[in-house]
């Protein structure tokens, strides 16, 4: 089929270390009849060959391959206990990762209940080389759409996702790139130079013993979503590097007592709009880069600055092309870091979708909302979360690790996330 891109690879490298999946949630007023739930998943492994495909390796690469006689994937039926019943599923398939060589590389599970007012919700999960958060959406569109049992137009057919070194900015394809890997590498030897230099007093906290992930969610009103966006754009701030600032000072207050000098903080960014051409949503495969900022923190009080930082670092990094980078090395700084095991990879990390294109109700189906989640693992962030804005109102999932952040120590520090971004907008 094609071989894995340098992100796709690290990915499934990572999950042959530890558990890893993206979960992906939709919550429903009304959901769908089970056998119409089966009968699209069907229609949409019919549709994307990844679906029935697993992961082979061969001399250290890895590639797609389709399986003739691919599983089904089978939706698994539970009644609900709860409303909350979808987390325990949840951290469940985010813990329990993937054996790349079989396929699908896709789980599904169906949570009903005639006791809760006929809510239910769908958890889906997803090896992370098949998929990155703007697929998982298109995804979700479609999984309802063809569950409410609308007759639509024939959809079976789908661009092949592309290989990625086909595809790139010419000035980030072989020989040129040259030109720029070598600033690149010195850029990001210095900041990790300074990084350690100005962090001397200060350690990182050490990695945890085990890598069992817990999420936690923080929801805002329609309200305070709108005067959030009104002041990110009063402040000439973008709303990811808002939270992403609120989730520093989050943990530099847990867990360093307010004294690290500098935090890292990482970011993930889309490269389906900058390739050539540009890959839709819709088009499977993992299309991105996950950036790394060391942004000076102290004891700051107000995030402005700091998301101000972030934004001027990540513009800077953006207009260098340094996505692109980030994906093509991801692979080698992967191995790296596995294999010497020194250090984490920052203390925050966050993706940002913005406002998710989901529609309230698809036929007799009533959408509620949407949650993801990416598995987090030892040698990763003390802090990551997945941010979105659906039906007006933003929401963040998050992960903690419980070796080292119990659940009572994570339900303060969302708490007070929630209140620093609430506090913000209430500044003049």
């Amino acid at each position: 089929m094609r071989p894995l891109n340098q992100i796709e690879q690290a990915l499934t490298i990572t999950n042959e270390a530890y558990p890893m999946a993206v979960v992906c949630v939709v919550k429903l007023k009304a959901g769908p009849s089970v056998k119409l739930l089966q009968m699209a998943l069907d229609e949409l492994q019919t549709k994307y060959a990844f679906l029935r495909s697993s992961i082979k390796e061969e001399k250290g690469s890895y590639f797609f391959e389709e399986d003739i006689n691919s599983n089904q994937i089978v939706l698994k039926v539970i009644e609900q206990d709860d409303d909350d019943h979808w987390r325990k599923i949840s951290c469940s398939e985010l813990n329990r990762g993937f054996d790349h060589t079989k396929s699908p590389l896709m789980r599904a599970t169906y949570l009903m209940s005639d006791t809760l007012d006929k809510k239910s919700d769908i958890v889906l999960s997803f090896h992370h080389a098949i998929i990155d958060s703007a697929f998982y959406l298109s995804l979700a569109d479609q999984l309802l759409t063809q569950a409410s049992g609308i007759k639509t137009e024939n959809h079976k057919t789908t661009t092949v996702s592309p290989i990625l070194d086909k595809v790139l900015p010419a000035p980030f394809k072989k020989p040129q790139i040259i030109f720029r890997l070598f600033p690149f590498i010195i850029r990001q030897l210095r900041g990790e130079r300074d990084y350690k230099r100005k962090n001397i007093d200060v350690s990182d906290l050490p990695i945890p013993a085990s890598s069992d992930n817990e999420i936690l969610t923080v929801e805002f009103s329609e309200q305070e979503t709108i005067d959030l966006i009104k002041w990110s754009r009063k402040n000439k701030l973008s709303l990811s590097s808002i939270i992403s600032a609120a989730m520093m000072q989050v943990v530099n207050r847990y867990n360093y007592d307010g004294k690290k000098p500098v935090l890292r903080a990482a970011q993930f960014a889309s490269l389906r709009p900058y390739l050539k051409p540009p890959v839709r949503n819709d088009v499977e495969g993992c299309f991105i880069a996950m950036m790394r900022f060391n942004i000076p923190i102290n004891s700051q009080t107000d995030i402005k600055p700091l998301a101000k930082e972030l934004d001027n670092q990540f513009r800077l990094s953006v207009s260098r092309g340094d996505k692109f980078l980030f994906n093509l090395l991801s692979k080698m700084l992967i191995k790296k870091s596995f294999r010497d095991k020194k250090e984490r990879f920052s203390s925050t990390a966050l993706s940002y979708a913005g406002p998710v294109q989901l529609k309230k109700k698809y036929g007799d189906i009533e959408v509620a909302g949407i949650h993801g989640f990416i598995t987090n693992n030892s040698l990763g962030p003390e802090l990551s979360g997945f941010g979105k804005i659906c039906f007006g109102k933003l929401s963040l999932d998050l992960n903690i690790l419980t070796a080292e952040t119990s659940m009572v120590k994570g339900e303060k520090m969302v708490k007070e996330l929630k209140s620093i971004l609430q506090q913000s907008i209430s500044q003049k």
